[in-house]
């Protein structure tokens, strides 16, 4: 399912508190893990397939920009 851009942002836009929860993960790959399940989850109402990984490279583009 594709979403147009205004509706992605709204949905998988990290607050404040959101990214205070990212940050408090350990390692780099453990936040950007962390964050895309939480934008996957908030744009598909569901988490990712684990076997195989279910990956979505627009969110993992915008989460990565979200934590810079």
């Amino acid at each position: 399912m594709m979403y147009s851009k205004e509706v992605f942002i709204k949905l998988a836009k990290f607050t404040d508190q959101d990214l205070k929860n990212i940050q408090s993960r350990r390692k780099r790959k453990n936040r950007l893990g962390f964050a895309y399940q939480l934008a996957f989850v908030r744009l598909y109402n569901r988490f990712p397939n684990q076997e195989p990984l279910e990956i979505k490279q627009e969110i993992v583009n915008y989460a990565a920009i979200q934590l810079e």
